[in-house]
């Protein structure tokens, strides 16, 4: 099947399953897009609630059947950012994790993982765990009670991460050397020093 002139998104919404889910790299298989490309056309369509992530495979969900079979094509980029603040032109390894967090509601360190494309990174997975803490211990962020399923039958499941109160698209920023937390949302820099983990 030739892709070639076909927008990502649709490519990947044309060959989704509400019932077999499929890996990443079965649709780039699939498709013939790199990695990179499925993954953003999987967000779009994650943004738009058509698709569901299930530990490591991609499901469509109702919304996203119905809308495929009333002829609905996806092609448009997010949903948008709010008035007046502009989100930063680097996009970092954080700023990406902060920004799907935000539009998934709640996530786990390994979701996010696989919805980034950085597999089972045990640097990447740390970086996140150190940077996340930090954010929980001046309130930014907050954890479920029960945890999410995952790994072998003993293990304890993964944490999962909300915003309680949603500051803006700007990854916090962690500064070590200062001890403080900095939203670069409203200006503010939050103290970590004396709180504990």
């Amino acid at each position: 099947m030739s892709v070639s002139r076909r927008w990502v998104s649709d490519a990947v919404f044309s060959v989704l399953s509400v019932d077999s889910g499929q890996g990443r790299q079965g649709l780039v298989d699939a498709l013939d897009y790199t990695s990179k490309q499925v993954g953003r056309g999987l967000q779009v369509l994650r943004n738009r609630g058509w698709v569901r992530l299930d530990g490591r495979l991609w499901f469509l969900t109702k919304a996203g059947l119905d809308a495929r079979e009333s002829g609905r094509v996806v092609r448009a980029g997010g949903k948008g950012r709010p008035r007046g603040i502009k989100t930063p032109k680097k996009r970092t390894f954080r700023q990406r994790a902060w920004a799907e967090l935000r539009r998934s509601g709640k996530v786990t360190i390994p979701e996010l993982l696989l919805v980034l494309d950085a597999g089972e990174s045990k640097r990447r997975a740390h970086n996140l765990e150190e940077y996340f803490l930090r954010l929980e211990q001046v309130g930014i962020l907050t954890r479920l009670r029960r945890r999410a399923k995952g790994g072998p039958l003993t293990s304890p499941g993964h944490v999962v991460w909300v915003i309680p109160e949603d500051p803006g698209p700007k990854a916090p920023i962690w500064r070590s050397t200062k001890s403080i937390i900095h939203d670069p949302n409203s200006g503010k820099d939050y103290p970590i020093e004396g709180r504990q983990s």
